[in-house]
């Protein structure tokens, strides 16, 4: 269950006594960034029947195809690098005559490794598509929102947000970037008929590990599918949490990262995340 967090900090809003209050979403205008696969393809396949129109966007077109032929509920797709100085503003304009009720900022990407023996321009990139993105397309989006009184936002964040990630450190500061700005905004927002939900996923079986050159084989075995986080993260936004973490081990995490010294955290998280930081957990074809 999500804890209940009082409304004046942005959490669930006034109820009739029967639990949380309910925001459906069916019927809705829904974009879905990062949806050619992993948590993505199944927030819209767990949509699908639901929602009034898809909108998928990702990188591969082909990918964005199959998904969109297997849906019965009307979906447009729009290819789109969100990891590129115009990808954001290119997106914009292309959905400039949709009306979206709803955004999930999925997209995002890992890079594993020493942060000395990387290279700068993937780094840059990652922070372009995991902060740049979901801020631009937010701010975009908002000024048709505050017309209209009413839309919800699902950002992904990740439970690298909370903790030290030694062999993901510029990674883990996207989220805790993504994190700190969508629970802000959620204070914001509260009262004015927009709201937003920060999912926090562990560990996923996607190819999100391996795109971003881990062998994920030699991290913790803690894995969730993508279809268990997908329900968590859409009954959250329905029901109006401003945060949700996925899993009762992440959120045992969580508590215990809080009531830890910080210095044993930095040290726990250094011994778990070793084969980052020596190369043992990097890809041959990374």
């Amino acid at each position: 269950p999500v804890p209940l967090v009082p409304p004046a900090l942005g959490g669930y809003p006034p109820s009739s006594g029967r639990g949380p209050m309910r925001y459906p979403i069916d019927g809705q205008t829904i974009l879905i960034t990062g949806a050619s696969d992993g948590i993505g393809c199944a927030i819209a396949e767990q949509l699908d029947g639901r929602a009034g129109k898809l909108i998928l966007v990702a990188r591969r077109e082909d990918a964005l195809s199959t998904l969109a032929d297997r849906l019965s509920t009307p979906t447009r797709i729009v290819p789109c690098d969100l990891s590129t100085a115009d990808g954001p503003s290119a997106l914009l304009r292309a959905v400039t005559d949709e009306s979206i009720d709803v955004l999930v900022n999925n997209a995002g990407v890992t890079l594993g490794g020493a942060f000395a023996d990387q290279d700068l321009d993937p780094v840059i990139a990652m922070l372009r598509l995991n902060i740049e993105a979901p801020l631009r397309l937010i701010h975009g989006l908002l000024p048709s929102w505050r017309a209209r009184g009413e839309a919800a936002v699902l950002d992904v964040s990740s439970v690298a947000a909370f903790i030290p990630c030694p062999g993901q450190c510029a990674y883990a500061a996207t989220k805790s970037f993504l994190h700190s700005f969508s629970e802000g905004l959620a204070g914001e927002w509260h009262g004015t008929g927009i709201r937003m939900t920060v999912l926090a996923p562990g560990s996923t079986r996607t190819a999100f590990f391996r795109r971003g050159g881990i062998d994920e084989t030699k991290l913790p075995k803690n894995f969730q599918t993508p279809e268990e986080v997908a329900r968590v993260g859409i009954r959250a936004l329905e029901r109006g949490a401003p945060l949700v973490i996925s899993g009762r081990t992440n959120r045992a995490m969580d508590l215990a990262v809080r009531l830890c010294p910080r210095a044993l955290t930095r040290r726990v998280a250094r011994r778990i995340l070793r084969p980052l930081i020596t190369g043992e957990a990097r890809t041959v074809d990374a």
